[in-house]
This record gives structure tokens, C-alpha cells and sequence, in this order.
């Protein structure tokens, strides 16, 4: 039986984590085929993000400080290592993602390496200036990695070990999703993207990502990979 790790990044989450991890087990309790498990990484948030989710009986890491999602996956892959997981699947704590679908993730497990999570890159449902980025990240991402990929910045996705044993990352934040796919594909290791919803946030509700600074940095990163 493979073991998966839940991953679910967290940041000033309080409000909305305790629902994710609920629908979480709801969605993986008829799955036993695999053993699962939740891990909150908590990237030093102000509220009680991890008093919460320590509340719902999930094990919680905390970061004494902000150090954006890079780091948090790699505190996740880590623990993975440690604790001999087969695979790594993360997903938004906000709600953004919907658990129901870790099935479909599930369907193509034996088949690759690491599994993407697609959604629909359409103007009509993702807000324009994600749009624009998410087409120029994922074009650049399919060249440097060699593997056609549509959604690059895709924040749910599974990651066998066979990938998170061999990434050495060196992005902190949001552009290390494309990182880990060059990566991957660089090792010639097998990739496929699976249809996912994706819930955009509410109006009023504060994003962190940058769209102006997250592109530079991916930029950067683009160039970077290139010299390795």
C-alpha cells in the first residue's frame, strides 16, 4: 500500500482550513488503496492557523516566519523523506481546490511521476492578469522542462518520490511550482496533467501573489535554470 502525504501550504488560513480538512477526509476515506496522511505546513502566519488545524488532528509544522511556498514544500518534501512516503500531494488549505478530485490524481498514480493539476485557462473564468501569466510561465516552463505543459502554476499536484528525492530547489516563492516541473522534466521523468475546478478567491479577500514581482522572479529563475 503507497503511502500519500497531504500537503496543504498555509498561511493565514484559520477561517478556512478546518472546512478543507474535513472535505479532505470525506473525499480520501473510500480511497484504501492508499494509506494517507495531512500535513499543514504553517509559513508563519499571524493567526491561529496552527492552533486550528492542531484542532482537526492533523500534523502541523510551523515556520517562526514567512518564507513562502518554496520553502513550505520543501519543509513538506522533507518530512516525506523522513517518514517514507511514496508520493507528496498538495493542495490549496483556502479552498481554492476541491478535495473531491484527488481521485482523478489517483487514476493515473501508477502511470507517471508527477501528476498536474489543469485548470481552465480561459479568460472568461480566471482573472486577466492571471491569465497573462499563467500562459508565459507555463510556455517557458514546457520549453526549459521539454514537456508540454498548460498550467504551470498549478498548486494542486502529486509528486512521486521518484521526483521530490531528487529536486534541489532554489526559488522560495510562487515560481517554484515551474521549478519543480524543469526539474523533473530534466530528469526525464514521466509528467501528465489531470482536469481540475479551481474556485478563484472571493472579492475583498487579499491575494499574495505579486504578479508584476512573481513574474520577474520567474524570469530569473528561467535564466538560472539554464546555467545548471
Amino acid at each position: 500500500m503507497d503511502r500519500i502525504l497531504i500537503l496543504l501550504p498555509s498561511y493565514n488560513e484559520a477561517p478556512r482550513l478546518p472546512d478543507t480538512i474535513r472535505r479532505i477526509r470525506k473525499s480520501i476515506e473510500k480511497l484504501n488503496k492508499f494509506y494517507f496522511e495531512i500535513l499543514v505546513v504553517d509559513d508563519g502566519s499571524k493567526d491561529e492557523t496552527s492552533e486550528v488545524a492542531l484542532k482537526e488532528n492533523v500534523k502541523v509544522i510551523r515556520h517562526n516566519k514567512n518564507l513562502g511556498k518554496g520553502y513550505v514544500h520543501r519543509t513538506g518534501f522533507k518530512y516525506a523523506l523522513e517518514k517514507n512516503f511514496d508520493a507528496v500531494l498538495t493542495l490549496d488549505a483556502d479552498g481554492q481546490h476541491d478535495p473531491a478530485e484527488i481521485e482523478n490524481f489517483l487514476k493515473v498514480y501508477d502511470k507517471y511521476d508527477m501528476i498536474i493539476g489543469k485548470r481552465r485557462v480561459d479568460v472568461k473564468v480566471m482573472p486577466l492578469i492571471r491569465y497573462f501569466t499563467n500562459r508565459l510561465t507555463s510556455l517557458v516552463t514546457s520549453v526549459l522542462s521539454e514537456k508540454k505543459v498548460s498550467d504551470s502554476q498549478s498548486g494542486y499536484r502529486l509528486l512521486k518520490r521518484s521526483v521530490f528525492e531528487k529536486l534541489r530547489l532554489k526559488t522560495s516563492r510562487f515560481q517554484t511550482e515551474s521549478e519543480e516541473i524543469i526539474q523533473a522534466g530534466r530528469f526525464r521523468l514521466k509528467i501528465a496533467e489531470v482536469n481540475i475546478s479551481t474556485i478563484y478567491r472571493e472579492s475583498g479577500r487579499k491575494s499574495y501573489i505579486n504578479p508584476f514581482i512573481d513574474t520577474i522572479r520567474f524570469i530569473q529563475m528561467g535564466i538560472d535554470s539554464l546555467w545548471r
